[in-house]
């Protein structure tokens, strides 16, 4: 692998795995320089790769907190200053009102809901 080879293949990662045209034409590196290190990047088929999306919900919530989603994931890697290191998301479906909560641990997720639920 050349000099320029490298060089061509750090920004092809850098701008996010562009195509071999758009990185030359950004003028980064010679035209005629060698990109077989792009044209063998493994990351390439995986970021072109499509997924079917979500079918259409046929629920439809008629009022604030008929239909509420909860989405709780940790632990993250750095805690903060409390030592909070799990995320809670609660999402109201009719309003489309979003909560979000640090928590210290997993433990605390159902009382935080039932006090949301009661100052509602």
């Amino acid at each position: 692998m050349t000099l320029q080879s490298d060089v061509a293949a750090l920004w092809h990662a850098r701008l996010g795995h562009m195509p071999i045209n758009k990185v030359q034409s950004l003028g980064l590196f010679p035209k005629h320089a060698p990109c077989d290190s792009i044209k063998q990047c493994s990351m390439c088929p995986k970021a072109k790769q499509h997924r079917f999306p979500f079918p259409h919900s046929q629920i439809h919530s008629t009022h604030v907190f008929y239909l509420i989603h909860l989405d709780l994931w940790g632990p993250y890697g750095i805690q903060t200053h409390n030592d909070e290191k799990y995320f809670l998301t609660i999402a109201n479906d009719y309003s489309r009102i979003i909560w979000r909560h640090l928590l210290a641990t997993k433990r605390n997720v159902w009382p935080l809901i039932i006090v949301e639920m009661v100052n509602i």
